[in-house]
């Protein structure tokens, strides 16, 4: 039954990378330069790197689902949409999130990764910081006090469900930061102004989509975490758990949304 349910997520994840085709409108390309004018080479990178973003997208959240799915079914008996029902590996929107965010790394990092075949002339000017402290800092603490429930759990109870998620964020969080780095301190070959344009606005997109991805999963694994402490004899407590816990619920949503690679509401009526 295990081989089964693996082979059925290699074969979904074929299937869903094969067929992920995606269509970029004019309206897209400008969103992400800024510029609704943009034309020429310039478009046809930033259509490209949509196309990428995208593709790598929809690959991982749905087999991240295929694989909540499969592992519900298999292992865990059923499976949940939220916080705090059962395993988050049987969780669609933990383990979609998951597949999202290991998709834009993915999709990063085989950009970041690629080198020029031969020599090239690099560029010695001094690279712009993408990074969002305040943000970063939000992270590293929804993860932090992760653990620190985790701890208290752990050691008041036994239970070990908590800090197992804790430190199931803390490796997606070090997995970001990587490649946060490597979007701000990427090695640039020597560009001409407009490409020196289009690198930026790429990398600031990048960064930006990462950070937001990370704060997302952080938020949610710091709701699983609180889920899965032990239940109180207080209706009062419980109360406040689920309110923070559906809370956590929406702004992971409302996080996720905003990093998708695509413009917003706004920016399509301001190019009618």
């Amino acid at each position: 039954m295990a081989v089964a349910g693996l082979t059925l997520l290699a074969i979904v994840g074929l299937i869903v990378w094969r067929s992920s085709a995606v269509t970029i409108s004019a309206s897209d390309v400008g969103w992400l330069a800024d510029d609704s004018t943009i034309a020429g080479d310039a478009a046809v990178v930033y259509t490209r790197y949509l196309s990428r973003h995208r593709r790598h997208r929809l690959a991982g959240g749905l087999f991240g689902v295929a694989f909540a799915v499969v592992y519900g079914i298999r292992w865990s008996g059923s499976v949940s949409v939220g916080i705090g029902q059962n395993s988050p590996l049987s969780d669609v929107l933990f383990c979609g999130l998951a597949g999202v965010l290991i998709g834009v790394l993915s999709a990063e990092s085989f950009r970041l990764t690629r080198r020029p075949p031969g020599m090239v002339a690099a560029s010695l000017d001094q690279h712009d910081d993408y990074r969002t402290p305040r943000t970063d800092q939000g992270s590293r603490a929804l993860l932090l006090l992760a653990v620190l429930v985790g701890a208290v759990v752990r050691i008041a109870s036994g239970a070990a469900a908590p800090m197992l998620i804790a430190i199931g964020g803390i490796g997606f969080a070090l997995l970001a930061a990587v490649t946060q780095r490597a979007i701000s301190a990427r090695a640039r070959p020597v560009l001409s102004d407009s490409a020196r344009r289009v690198d930026a606005r790429l990398r600031g997109f990048a960064a930006q989509s990462v950070t937001t991805l990370r704060f997302a999963s952080s938020i949610l694994v710091l709701g699983w975490a609180v889920s899965k402490a032990p239940r109180s004899s207080s209706g009062l407590v419980e109360v406040l758990r689920a309110v923070f816990v559906i809370g956590c619920l929406v702004a992971a949503v409302v996080l996720l949304r905003r990093a998708a690679p695509r413009p917003s509401r706004r920016w399509a009526g301001a190019t009618l």
